[in-house]
């Protein structure tokens, strides 16, 4: 999967364990950010729920690498 801003979280190819880190921490405050401007109505609440879904997957994954 690869986020808006071109990198890539979860294809651990020729990225070192820190780089994945970084990555993977920048598309969780952009997300956040995302998540917080966006506006209180039916596509607002669309994407929010996008959003959310998008950062448990993200915090799956890194439980799953946290824990192996």
């Amino acid at each position: 999967m690869t986020d808006e801003s071109g990198g890539s979280w979860d294809d651990p190819e020729d990225v070192t364990p820190g780089e994945a880190a970084a990555a993977q921490e920048r598309s969780f405050w952009e997300t956040r950010r995302r998540y917080n401007e966006l506006d209180d109505d039916e596509a607002g609440r669309r994407e929010r729920r996008r959003l959310s879904k998008e950062s448990r997957r993200m915090n799956l994954q890194v439980r799953i690498l946290h824990y192996a």
